[in-house]
């Protein structure tokens, strides 16, 4: 009895039930391995001027052949691919799930086709004789294999030169070291050779003046432009600058976490020359004629100095204020001052006005020079005996900047101006009315009055009259600016005593 067969597709037309032959993921990986001997041939005879494009780029051969001139061989080489792709690729390309079958069944040495009977059904239906023939297939389907891909590339290669043409770019590789990545982009992306011989550039960093740092070179005009360049340590606030030939064109730019920032020219469009300020860590990236330059930039913070007493002010024998601090700052203080503001609480003679609103909230600041400089301990003796405020107890701070503009200070400290002391009765009583005018301005009608007391008798009191009249002087233009204007007044007062 004769059996009539037809394929899954004409079965399924039918109403037949299909029987699996394979897992799919079996016929998967034999689909591939057909794909891959099949392609094999093509990919390795159109890769050979690939490998030959990257091969001059890693030995850096192509800067011998000119702009134009890599450009034209990148063309050619690129063209002679794609024709012998074209004419080595097999048609049709992409295997059939009937051909992975045949390729299981020939792996597994399956005689009588039991995978591809197993996906087959009668046109006529199913009988005895059927199902005997697919129980057969079934038992025979454990012997079920598939090998690894045939070198089917040695049809077009027979010699193994594809093992010769890696061997030669893993050398190339190992020749050119850090620069291979930018060497092979180099390699398809045809580049000015000017800049590769050097010559092209200036490249330097500017760390801020008051660093005392000399300015570091990052490319000098004989050298070549490209690779990754060892890390640079730069003070913050330091300047990038960059001069080139004139009409060069170039792309400079830093790369933070978050940010890019551009160079900006320097005069007008066009110009040679153009910087970038540095205030993060990141790669600075020179970009130009097809090459590139990397260079990682730690930017080193500029932290704000930090001042502690060494021990509270004090006055010395000679009774200067000796303020003696610690200064730790990057780079050293710019300025030191020393400031002072009247003690609020401090205890005062029961005659005396109470502080005016204004002086109470005023800081004076005295400039401490000797306090500038390296970081490190640091002394200074300042004369305060003629300062308004002598012998009265001041809340003193060290304030120090540096040449970038930050601040810092120390803790406040309560401390007694030191002064001068006078034995002479009437010049005792003119530094009173002195600190009384300084420190109540408001209070000036009892200045006045004082100092029209101490001029009553003049024959009496002074020696000479030229002190008797500097003194009247003085007590009228009390009257006169009636307590505004009075730190002119105050300083006078200090020569009559």
């Amino acid at each position: 009895m004769t059996t009539e067969l037809a394929h899954s597709g004409r079965a399924a037309q039918n109403g037949a039930p299909l029987t699996g032959g394979a897992p799919d993921r079996q016929v998967f990986l034999a689909r591939l391995v057909l794909f891959f001997e099949r392609a094999a041939p093509a990919l390795v005879i159109a890769a050979a001027p690939f490998a030959l494009i990257a091969a001059l780029g890693l030995f850096d051969l192509w800067r011998h052949f000119g702009f134009w001139g890599h450009w034209a061989a990148l063309f050619l080489l690129t063209a002679l691919a794609a024709v012998l792709l074209w004419r080595r690729c097999p048609r049709p390309l992409r295997p059939s799930r009937a051909e992975a079958l045949a390729r299981i069944e020939r792996d597994g040495e399956m005689r009588h086709e039991p995978l591809r009977a197993l996906e087959d059904a009668p046109a006529a239906g199913s009988n005895a004789l059927w199902r005997a023939h697919l129980a057969d297939a079934r038992a025979r389907r454990t012997a079920a294999n598939l090998r690894a891909p045939a070198p089917t590339a040695n049809s077009v290669d027979p010699l193994g030169l594809r093992y010769a043409a890696l061997a030669v770019l893993a050398v190339g590789v190992m020749v050119a070291g850090r620069e291979a990545p930018q060497r092979l982009a180099g390699a398809f992306s045809p580049s000015d050779p000017a800049i590769a011989r050097g010559g092209f550039a200036d490249l330097w960093i500017e760390p801020p003046a008051y660093t005392g740092k000399a300015p570091l070179h990052l490319l000098r005009a004989a050298d070549a432009l490209g690779g990754t360049r060892e890390q640079i340590d730069a003070a913050e606030g330091s300047i990038v600058r960059i001069q080139t030939k004139p009409g060069a064109r170039y792309r400079l730019w830093l790369r933070t976490p978050g940010e890019t920032t551009k160079a900006e020219r320097e005069g007008e469009e066009g110009s040679a020359r153009a910087r970038l300020t540095l205030a993060r860590t990141g790669t600075l990236t020179l970009s130009a004629g097809g090459r590139r330059a990397r260079w990682p930039i730690n930017v080193i913070d500029d932290r704000p100095p930090t001042v502690v007493f060494e021990g509270a002010p004090a006055p010395d024998r000679d009774g200067r204020l000796t303020v003696t601090v610690t200064i730790d700052d990057d780079y050293g203080a710019a300025a030191v001052v020393l400031q002072l503001r009247l003690d609020p609480d401090q205890p005062r003679p029961l005659d005396a006005p109470a502080f005016g609103a204004e002086i109470a909230a005023k800081t004076e600041s005295i400039a401490l020079d000797a306090l500038k400089g390296a970081p490190g301990k640091r002394a200074a003796a300042v004369d305060l005996s003629a300062h308004p405020w002598a012998g009265l107890s001041v809340i003193a701070t060290v304030k120090a900047t540096d040449a970038a503009g930050q601040e810092g200070e120390t803790l406040p400290v309560t401390i007694t101006l030191p002064a001068r002391e006078f034995f002479n009765p009437l010049a005792k009583a003119v530094i009173e009315q002195r600190q009384t005018l300084a420190v109540a301005p408001s209070e000036w009608r009892r200045t006045e009055w004082a100092l029209s007391g101490m001029t009553l008798g003049p024959e009496f009191f002074f020696d000479r009259p030229t002190d008797y009249l500097l003194l009247r002087t003085a007590m009228w233009r009390v009257n006169k600016r009636a307590g505004e204007n009075t730190r002119s007044t105050v300083e006078d007062f200090w020569p009559l005593a």
